[in-house]
């Protein structure tokens, strides 16, 4: 019987990270034979938490300087552990556990948990204070298993931190009085770099070419000379320490430099005359104007505080003291009243400011402004009657008229304007005024009919552009009236038509009625109808109706004709009357309005046309321009000065001449109107269409 032994051998192997046993079986025989085997069997070893973090160092030091900037490391902790680093077990975080001290209950550093860079908070670098806390101590602690499981093992260490002071300090703002006798330069301030080998430098914030200040090599701060603070009143200075590379040491310093006020500057009249108006009738108390006078001095000091003194009246009508001034704010008032134009049209006023050491005197000028109290007055409050035949032409003048003010010449009070109140409700009649005389030309606007209104009693007010003061009203010395009657003028009968072609039948039965001829007298008088041309003594007309029969047997062999014409040669009985009497124009951009005109009347009595306007003189706004025989252009050269309705009288005559000045009114027009109305010119298209002319002011 054979005796079998198992022989294990092996050994310990590290493969990558992982741990493990390699070993060998047999199966072996007493004398040693192998029986079965090797087999190869490997065992491995798992780590555990069994070591806690160690840091390097027992304890760590490290300083900061006061007012360095948050967040800014300036000393790192580590530790390590001998635990499996590809596993949990040796994943370190940092914490800082306490500060000593801790005056404020709030942490003024804090540490990176992955890598254990230490730095301070917003708060701790305000707090920092090399004097009364230069020092610090921190406990700082390190976990393994990422520091959040119960079973993680930690260590700790501490951390001592010294606060160094910060040479690099700006200094307050400074103030250096100017005009100040000292010797130059003068010191003004020091800076010191934490760095003993810096170099400094000192330039200005400011594009100013003189720059009265230095620096030499210890950082103290000079003035070169004497400043003056109406030239500049403040200066910014900028420090730089650098190393003799030229590379910055410290952050550039900004030192503001304040140049303190005396009372070296005079006031100053701002106007070498200063001009203010007062009316007639102001009431004391009355503000008239502020003087305005100015110190270069600083402003809400004493130096530049005023004071305002009246010196002197000229003239010293009707009394002294008609003005007096405010002595804090040189407020010009009203002191008594019963101010006279006529009398003293403007004073003169001295007046005397002072700032305490200087002083000056400003001239002042105060108008004296006309009041509206006095009305127009006619010379005439009855101008009687005018006669005027009802063919006169537009434009003429039936009457001069005029009325007087005896207010202030040359002003708005004593301006005369006159308006036709009563007795024209269609505006045949108008005036224009000589600004120079002062005088009003009645004329006729548009065309007169003696069969419309024969008589017309006007009435005529003058008025001032300016309202009349309180109190006063315009009475019946500002109205006055004529009469202007109109003379009939026999006209003749017209027409409708002025030649009328027929065709008829030469075996046409005698008797038959060929037409009737209509015709109308502009007097209202009886019509009487008379045949001339039939040679041949076919035709008859009724004298009374105008009717036009065959009286006896028509023969076309007679005459060489293959139609008969039958014309009525009476009188030209058709005038040209305009297509649309309505169109669209925008003041922005005036384009040229195209009127069109039909005659139904044949040659000679047709077209071409005559355009013209029938104004009573030359318009400075409109034209008219001929386009063709039919057709002619309305201009508007120049915008309208007022915003009013324009109504423009077209005269067009046919190619004999006929022709009347036409206005709008319906169907039954005698007159062209073109109604420009003001409004806006986004309605453009909308009013298009309808043919309206719409003429647009903007202001």
């Amino acid at each position: 019987m054979f005796s079998i032994f198992l022989c294990l051998f092996g050994f310990w192997h590290l493969k990558q990270s992982n741990k493990y046993l390699s070993t060998h079986i047999e199966a072996l025989s007493a004398d040693d034979n192998v029986l079965d085997g090797p087999y190869s069997v490997v065992l491995q070893v798992i780590d555990v938490n069994n070591n806690p973090p160690v840091f390097t160092q027992s304890q760590y030091s490290g300083s900061i300087r006061e007012h360095s900037p948050a967040g800014m490391p300036f000393v790192q902790v580590l530790a390590t552990d001998d635990d499996d680093a590809n596993t949990p077990n040796a994943q370190l975080s940092y914490s800082i556990e306490n500060q000593i001290p801790n005056p404020s209950g709030q942490f003024f550093f804090t540490i990176n948990p992955n890598n254990g860079e230490i730095s301070t908070t917003e708060e701790g670098n305000k707090r920092f204070n090399a004097i009364q806390d230069p020092d610090y101590t921190l406990i700082v602690r390190a976990v393994d298993l990422g520091g959040g499981a119960p079973s993680a093992l930690s260590s700790t260490t501490r951390v001592n931190v010294a606060i160094t002071q910060n040479l690099w300090v700006r200094p307050k703002p400074i103030t250096i009085k100017e005009n100040l006798l000292n010797e130059y330069p003068m010191l003004i301030a020091s800076v010191r770099s934490n760095d003993p080998n810096a170099l400094y430098r000192l330039v200005q914030n400011e594009n100013e070419i003189h720059f009265p200040f230095t620096i030499n090599e210890d950082g103290a701060i000079f003035v070169t000379e004497p400043l003056d603070r109406e030239q500049k009143d403040r200066y910014i200075l900028v420090v730089l320490a650098e190393d003799d590379q030229g590379v910055e040491l410290e952050t550039p310093m900004e030192i503001q430099v304040k140049v303190g006020d005396e009372n070296d500057s005079p006031p100053v009249c701002a106007e070498a005359e200063s001009i203010f108006e007062v009316q007639e009738n102001e009431i004391v108390g009355s503000h008239i104007g502020d003087l305005l006078v100015l110190d270069a001095d600083e402003e809400n000091t004493l130096n530049s505080l005023l004071s305002y003194r009246l010196l002197s009246q000229n003239p010293a009508n009707p009394s002294e003291g008609m003005f007096s001034i405010d002595e804090a704010q040189g407020k010009i008032q009203v002191a008594k009243h019963n101010f006279r134009r006529k009398d003293v049209p403007e004073y003169q006023l001295t007046i005397g400011v002072t700032d305490g050491v200087h002083s000056t005197e400003c001239n002042v000028v105060i108008k004296i402004i006309d009041i509206n109290n006095e009305i127009p007055i006619f010379e005439k409050n009855d101008y009687g009657t005018y006669s005027v035949p009802e063919v006169a032409d537009v434009g003429t003048t039936l009457l001069t008229i005029k009325a007087t003010d005896a207010d202030d010449p040359g002003t708005g009070s004593s301006r005369v304007e006159y308006h036709i109140s009563k007795g024209d409700p269609d505006k045949l009649f108008a005036i224009e005024v000589d600004d120079t005389t002062g005088e009003g030309r009645v004329y006729i606007a548009q065309p007169l009919d003696y069969e419309v209104q024969s008589i017309y009693q006007l009435q005529i007010d003058a008025r001032n552009p300016e309202p009349l003061i309180e109190g006063v009203e315009y009475n019946e010395h500002s109205t006055t009236v004529v009469v202007i009657e109109l003379v009939d003028v026999d006209e003749p009968p017209v027409f409708t038509v002025d030649i009328l072609n027929i065709n008829v039948p030469e075996n046409l039965t005698v008797g038959t009625t060929l037409l009737t001829a209509d015709a109308k007298d502009p007097d209202g008088q009886k019509i009487m109808f008379k045949l001339e041309g039939d040679e041949q003594g076919w035709f008859e007309v009724d004298p009374d109706s105008g009717e036009l029969k065959t009286k006896a047997e028509m023969d076309r062999e007679v005459e060489t004709e293959k139609e008969v014409s039958i014309q009525l040669l009476d009188v030209n009985d058709n005038f040209p009357k305009l297509q649309k009497t309505q169109g669209f124009m925008c003041v922005k951009n005036p384009t040229p309005l195209v009127l069109t005109a039909v005659d139904a009347d044949a040659p000679p009595y047709g077209e071409p046309f005559t355009f013209a306007l029938q104004m009573a003189r030359k318009s400075p706004n409109w034209e008219i321009t001929k386009v063709d025989g039919t057709s002619a252009k309305l201009v508007l050269k120049k915008k309208p000065a007022v915003d009013q309705t324009w109504s423009i009288p077209v005269n067009i005559k046919d190619n004999a001449g006929m022709g009347v000045t036409q206005k709008f009114e319906g169907k039954k027009a005698l007159f062209l109107s073109f109604m420009f109305r003001i409004a806006l010119c986004i309605f453009h298209e909308q009013y298009h269409k309808q043919n309206v002319i719409y003429v647009y002011h903007i202001y």
